[in-house]
């Protein structure tokens, strides 16, 4: 087994020290393509998770099928259950060139999954897991932290090893160290590990330059190292060269170029990389956090370029503009030439230590001084670092832990009051748990709500159909998308809510299209609405003398509901309003077309013709078709504006039948 593995990792890897890490929302695409030009070949997805991969197919073809190959690959999973991981692998297989399983993820959620190190008090699963991936035939590695008892951690080792692990990733930290607690990486245990196994170990932990990577491989005898947020300042470590952070960019900008869209984490991935240069100009730092287009990245680093006392077009010698120390070993680069900070380090333990004899805690705080007596940094460097930190990103970081430990306190307390009632009913104290009752009730309402929406929802129920044309993507920009699935969702929300729901059909709906995405992207649950999707368009599904457009600008007023047409909206979101842009396309298509007759059933000082989103308009019909009453109706849709009143309920029936006789008239 051992020779299989070592042959399967001379394959992969060739001669590799570093391996890029699987990090969420870090190790994209986008960047592996730079790390790769770079001469990091080996390189991990952000972690994904399995059954995600199994059962949701956009989830699928946003992380592994839009994305451009790049092998060798391996992929990440947290997986927890064999079965799911067996088939999350046949549905990989073409796509890498193997299944890293992570267990080394700990945190809260991973503790309630289990996933990750907390996998790891639970070693049949772990042994199950890896058995089963190796019976595929694709080859499995593990990333895992540490015991306490390290030699926990040896003979879990020895039990992969031998039910064919391919190679083992050793984190040196213990489950419980996270955050503030983290410490430092223990590679005396990866040194452990490695001289009981003879499959190869990859080592992880605090390498932050190239004498860390030299250093940690003397150390621990590992056949690589694993980098994470090294490689996110600083690509280029394996060449020792430390190029011009804007010429660096503009290579990772070129790449962005390439791809079909850019990837969430472009802007986050340039932040890293030009950390230091942009460290005293916070103007181009916020410039830079307002980017969202490549033009918009290349004006912010043609400006800071400016802005450095050496240009990227300016050439020089790898040995020249640095600063050695002798007594630390240390040398540090000017700001505009790529180098990974010691920001992390520099807070620790001077006890910490990576390996006898070592004190990284001591060497970042050196690496600072250093910078600053080369006269690479201001005098207040120490302010200007502690002011990037708390940029808004971390300040929503921040907020997102301080919300999720607020939810467990009260989580908890929850249970410990329904603890309480619980013993005070059959105590006799309290004759009932009127919490617990309430929360029944609220449950059976949210049932039955649903079980009427379902039933509104089939094939000749006779409830109102309202059909929203969601063909109407390239009309509008992802911005304008966005609002368009909201709207969706709050749509959804008043159905799922109604006394009478409606049938609701989204028509002209490509699945895996970019409206498709973003529906899904900031709808939670969007796969399980009860609506009718098609791909097809509304005058395809139906019968076009079924169908009534509801555009504002028909001349129709809509005066009554009739269940035997399909309401029609369109999917559209116009900032920048397009007349006669909805009626002329129902018009090509012969489609009826209508109005909710807000001037007919309104007063005002001056025009006021507002423009609905489909919820509001959605919302009116609703109340409509309950109450049969526009006054009604309207007030649950229409914005009051000031000079701006609804007629009342018997004035607008009274206008309703004055129009309706006038359209009878004028039929005859």
């Amino acid at each position: 087994m051992s020779a299989q593995a070592w042959a399967w990792f001379r394959d992969t890897f060739k001669s590799t020290k570093v391996l890029l890490a699987p990090m969420t929302g870090a190790s994209d695409v986008s960047w592996r393509a730079l790390c790769r030009r770079y001469g990091i070949q080996a390189v991990f997805t952000p972690m994904l998770y399995a059954q995600h991969l199994v059962e949701q197919p956009l989830y699928f073809q946003d992380n592994i099928e839009s994305q451009p190959t790049d092998g060798p690959l391996i992929v990440q999973l947290c997986v927890n259950d064999a079965s799911t991981l067996v088939e999350a692998i046949e549905k990989l297989r073409p796509r890498c060139q193997g299944i890293d399983l992570n267990l080394a993820w700990s945190s809260k959620r991973a503790a309630a999954g289990p996933y990750g190190a907390h996998l790891l008090e639970d070693t049949e699963r772990v042994l199950n897991l890896v058995q089963a991936g190796v019976s595929t035939g694709m080859p499995i590695t593990c990333k895992m932290r540490i015991h306490a008892d390290i030699s926990r951690t040896v003979a879990l080792a020895k039990r992969l090893e031998a039910a064919g692990l391919s190679m083992l990733t050793i984190e040196g930290r213990r489950q419980d160290q996270l955050h503030e607690t983290r410490g430092v990486a223990d590679w005396t245990a990866v040194k452990v590990v490695r001289e009981n196994v003879k499959i190869p170990v990859v080592a992880v932990g605090d390498v932050v330059n190239y004498m860390d990577v030299e250093q940690c491989l003397s150390v621990t005898g590992a056949s690589a190292v694993m980098c994470g947020e090294t490689l996110l300042h600083n690509p280029t470590l394996l060449t020792q060269q430390h190029p011009h952070v804007c010429q660096v960019a503009r290579e990772y900008v070129s790449i962005l170029c390439s791809m079909e869209r850019l990837p969430e984490t472009s802007r986050k991935h340039l932040h890293q990389l030009l950390h230091l240069a942009l460290l005293d100009k916070p103007n181009l730092m916020s410039d830079l956090s307002r980017s969202a287009t490549i033009k918009q990245f290349n004006e912010v680093i043609d400006q800071l370029n400016k802005a450095l006392p050496i240009s990227a077009s300016q050439s020089f010698e790898a040995s020249e503009h640095q600063y050695h120390d002798a007594s630390t070993g240390l040398t540090v680069y000017p700001t505009w030439r790529c180098q990974a900070s010691y920001r992390r380090l520099a807070a620790l333990d001077p006890a910490d230590q990576r390996y006898p004899g070592d004190c990284p805690a001591a060497l970042g705080q050196a690496w600072w001084k250093l910078l600053h007596q080369a006269g690479y940094v201001p005098d207040n460097y120490a302010d200007l670092d502690a002011a990037r930190d708390e940029s808004l990103s971390k300040a929503n970081l921040k907020k997102s832990d301080r919300m999720a430990r607020l939810k467990l306190k009260r989580r908890h307390k929850d249970a410990a009051q329904a603890q309480r009632r619980k013993a005070a009913v059959a105590s006799g104290e309290l004759a009932v748990d009127r919490v617990a009752e309430a929360k029944r009730m609220k449950r059976q309402a949210k049932r039955e709500a649903r079980e009427r929406v379902e039933a509104a929802a089939k094939p000749d129920s006779g409830a109102l159909r309202v059909a929203v044309d969601m063909s109407l993507h390239e009309a509008m920009s992802g911005k304008e998308m966005g609002k368009l699935a909201d709207q969706v969702r709050r749509l959804y929300g008043v159905n799922s809510v109604a006394k009478s729901p409606a049938h609701v059909y989204l028509t002209g709906l490509l699945p895996g299209g970019p409206l498709d995405r973003e529906l899904h992207r900031r709808n939670s649950g969007f796969d399980k609405y009860v609506v009718t999707r098609t791909s097809q368009p509304h005058h395809q599904v139906f019968d076009t003398n079924e169908l009534v457009f509801l555009t504002p600008d028909s001349p129709n007023p809509l005066l009554q509901l009739d269940t035997s047409k399909v309401y029609v909206m369109g999917g559209l979101v116009d900032e920048h309003i397009i007349k006669d842009f909805t009626l002329e396309r129902a018009q090509h298509v012969k489609i009826a077309t209508a109005r909710l007759p807000i001037p007919e059933m309104s007063q005002a000082e001056k025009t006021y013709a507002p423009v609905l989103s489909i919820n509001q308009v959605f919302e009116a019909l609703l109340k409509l078709q309950d109450t049969k009453d526009w006054h009604q109706a309207l007030a649950a849709a229409v914005p009051v504006r000031k000079g701006f009143r609804l007629l009342s309920s018997d004035e607008a029936q009274a206008r309703v039948q004055e129009l309706e006789q006038q359209i009878a008239s004028a039929d005859t």
